[in-house]
C-alpha cells in the first residue's frame, strides 16, 4: 500500500490544523505505530543487557554524579568506574557516556 501525504506547516493555520486533525490524526497514528514497531525491532542494540555493575554505574550518572564520586561511593577505583562506562558505552552502541545513559533509560535498563 502507498499514500501520499502533503501537508505544509508553514501555510496552515492553527484553524485549520484544528479543523484537520480528525482527518490527520487516522493517516498519522498508525503510521508512528508502525514506525515505532519498526524502530524498537531494528535499532535496538543486539546486547542489550548492562551487568550489575554497569546499571550501577550509569545510575550514578544519571543522577548526576561525576566518576570520581561513582567511584566513593561504589567503593571502587576510579579506573573502574571507566571501564564499566566504557563498556556500557559498547554494548548500547553509545557515542557517550551521557548517550550511554539515555539510552539505557529508554530502553528501561536501570532503575533510578
Amino acid at each position: 500500500m502507498t499514500a501520499t501525504i502533503a501537508l505544509r506547516m508553514d501555510t496552515l493555520s492553527a484553524t485549520e490544523f484544528q479543523k484537520d486533525w480528525p482527518k490527520l490524526l487516522k493517516i498519522i497514528l498508525p503510521i508512528t505505530q508502525v514506525m515505532h514497531g519498526h524502530f524498537n525491532k531494528h535499532h535496538v542494540p543486539q546486547n542489550d543487557k548492562l551487568s550489575a555493575r554497569e546499571k550501577d554505574v550509569l545510575s550514578w550518572l544519571a543522577m548526576g554524579l561525576r566518576p570520581e564520586e561513582i567511584a566513593d561511593q561504589l567503593n571502587i577505583g576510579y579506573r573502574s568506574v571507566d571501564k564499566y562506562i566504557v563498556s556500557a558505552k559498547n554494548r548500547l552502541g553509545a557515542k557517550s557516556r551521557d548517550h550511554a545513559v539515555a539510552r539505557a533509560l529508554s530502553l528501561g535498563l536501570l532503575d533510578i
